[in-house]
């Protein structure tokens, strides 16, 4: 149960990160 919820915690960050460095790329292609 732990594991599970461990990885569930573990997803969003990882999908997270790639969108904030998306955002920030086109933030400074844009600049």
């Amino acid at each position: 149960m732990k594991r599970m919820s461990r990885m569930e915690g573990e997803k969003p960050t990882l999908m997270i990160i790639p969108m904030i460095d998306i955002i920030f790329f086109l933030l400074v292609f844009f600049m």
